[in-house]
């Protein structure tokens, strides 16, 4: 049986960095509101750690979905009255607060990742990663994108002054947060803007917490797809394609098809060989099967349709590295199961929706 827990402050705990922190208000609002969502992705007979019971078994109702998991929801003050000797603790993301957390509610920590093993997830998560992945293969495969790990101001200004069009990432942040996008030219179409004095001070305040940022060639973007593993010590194994849209770069919803659609919509652009090389090169690559090793839980590389200098549609082939469960994974599963459409977070008022429509 799996314990599943929706915990969405997943990256703002690992830049802190603490086994106990104040979690944002609107991070709270998600949680209390989106808890019930690993229902969606879970399989029959596993529970799901939620805030309140019936909101959960109320809100799971109003999904609509072909195919629905037979779940129990429990608090988390139940949690070591339903974790006997098969249970396998899934939360979205572990971190070191998921792992107090779990320890607060009478988890013996026998049944959970060590501090070391939760430290290296973390260290695996920064996006250092996913900088030396990009190189690593386009020095292969000659494909889009170009990044650089900055640490000082000196660097990123450099960078700036060479490509005119940036993007700029905190190591850890999550989806939209962390991230300033840097132009000599203010574009709306592309959020970009001329940086301000308050953008700088961001770049020198993430430098001081967290060491360095990452700088980004800006692409143009056609569509954002990813793919999606499960990997056990470092082993890397094919678990399907998401096709997903951003807002700036926040994430805003998945499409719902199965992997040949998936694969036509990409083939509009690029050979399904193209696909298929970079698949392979993913799984069999060394540098990350080193920097993986030891790591067991599931990976989702983000990964870009862009257009080169010559207008030509070209893959970015690593835009970001998720070691955590994703909604890509979650619309994988759920396209398997039969479900198409699309699937998307909403937010209304103060409230977080889960959206799933034909």
């Amino acid at each position: 049986m799996h314990i599943h827990y929706f915990n969405p402050d997943h990256e703002i705990a690992m830049a802190m960095n603490k086994p106990r922190y104040e979690m944002p208000r609107v991070t709270r609002e998600m949680r209390r509101d989106l808890g019930f969502l690993p229902a969606v992705w879970a399989d029959d007979g596993d529970c799901v750690v939620v805030d309140d019971v019936d909101t959960a078994c109320r809100l799971y109702d109003e999904v609509c979905l072909n195919v629905k998991p037979d779940v129990r929801f429990i608090l988390l003050e139940d949690i070591k009255d339903v974790a006997g000797n098969d249970a396998i603790f899934c939360p979205w993301g572990w971190n070191a607060s998921m792992r107090e957390t779990l320890l607060q509610a009478g988890v013996p920590a026998d049944k959970l990742p060590d501090d070391e093993t939760v430290s290296r997830v973390r260290q695996l998560s920064n996006r250092r990663i996913a900088v030396e992945l990009l190189e690593d293969i386009n020095s292969k495969l000659h494909l889009a994108g170009s990044s650089q790990v900055c640490e000082n101001i000196e660097d990123v200004k450099t960078f700036f002054s060479r490509w005119h069009h940036i993007v700029l990432k905190a190591p850890w942040s999550c989806s939209g947060r962390g991230v300033r996008f840097f132009s000599d030219a203010d574009d709306r179409l592309c959020a970009a803007k001329s940086p301000t004095k308050a953008d700088w001070q961001w770049v020198g305040n993430t430098l001081e917490r967290q060491g360095f940022v990452i700088a980004e060639v800006m692409e143009t973007k056609i569509l954002d797809f990813a793919m999606e593993f499960q990997c056990r010590d470092g082993l890397l194994t094919d678990n399907g394609l998401s096709l997903f849209n951003t807002t700036g770069s926040a994430y805003t919803g998945n499409m719902l098809m199965s992997r040949k659609a998936i694969c036509e919509a990409l083939g509009e652009y690029v050979p399904k060989e193209a696909l298929d090389s970079l698949n392979h090169e993913i799984t069999s690559n060394e540098l990350l099967r080193a920097r993986l090793r030891g790591y067991n839980g599931p990976v989702g590389i983000d990964m870009m349709i862009v257009r080169d200098d010559s207008n030509k549609p070209q893959i970015h082939p690593c835009v970001e590295i998720n070691l955590r469960q994703t909604m890509g994974m979650a619309a994988v599963t759920l396209s398997e199961r039969g479900e198409r459409g699309s699937m998307r977070i909403a937010r209304e008022g103060n409230h977080f929706k889960l959206k799933i429509e034909n």
